[in-house]
Formats: structure tokens, C-alpha cells, sequence
């Protein structure tokens, strides 16, 4: 299950507070715990993109939008952990254009335990 193009994507309550994900701030000593439940995106580049799942019970960071697509009931971009490791998986392209640099320097600085 894939998708190409661009389509709005939601970081969900949890994504914004493993991330510390706050209006696009890169700096973890400036966020603010998120009041409010999610943040949408609305054009987030897919390419070849998949649907992720983990088995058991999960909490994804984000989550495709529309749900009319191939993509409808999957997950965006997934954490995990293994062993002292930590990992993230992102269906869509944040460094493709438009790019959202800020939720990549997220992304390392999450897996790389600095926030």
C-alpha cells in the first residue's frame, strides 16, 4: 500500500510531546508541552510512500489525513525501541520538497536521545 504526491498528514498528541514538536521550533529548550490535540500539516511530500503498523497495540507519531486514500487507517511515522536504541520510521519524505526540516531535526535528536 503506497501513495505519490502530496497529501496533509497529522502529528498526533503523542508525536508532538515525544518530539517536542512546537510550531516548527527546533530548539527542545523552547517547547512548551502541546495544549491541543494535534498538528496538521496540510503538504507533506509522499513518494513510493507506505502505510506503516506494528503488531499489538501502538501510538503512532503521526497519521495520513485524508481517508479516501490507499493509505486510510495507517500509520505516517512510527517510534520504537531496541534494546538501548531508539527508532524512528517515516512513511512520508520530510526532506523532500516542500521540506520540513524542522521535524527532521526532530526526528534525530528524538532517536538520538537529546530530547
Amino acid at each position: 500500500t503506497y501513495a505519490d504526491g502530496l497529501m496533509p498528514l497529522t502529528i498526533t498528541n503523542y508525536g508532538i510531546n515525544t518530539l517536542k514538536y512546537s510550531s516548527g521550533r527546533i530548539n527542545p529548550c523552547a517547547f512548551i508541552p502541546s495544549k491541543t490535540d494535534t498538528v496538521t500539516l496540510p503538504s507533506f511530500p509522499v513518494s513510493n510512500t507506505p502505510g506503516l503498523y506494528k503488531k499489538g497495540n501502538y501510538t503512532p507519531i503521526a497519521i495520513y489525513v485524508e481517508n479516501d486514500t490507499v493509505l486510510s487507517d495507517y500509520a505516517a511515522i512510527l517510534d520504537d525501541t531496541r534494546g538501548s536504541g531508539r527508532i524512528i520510521l517515516s512513511g512520508p519524505h520530510p526532506e523532500l520538497d516542500p521540506a520540513k526540516p524542522e521535524l527532521v531535526a526532530r526526528m534525530i535528536l528524538w532517536a538520538s536521545k537529546r530530547i
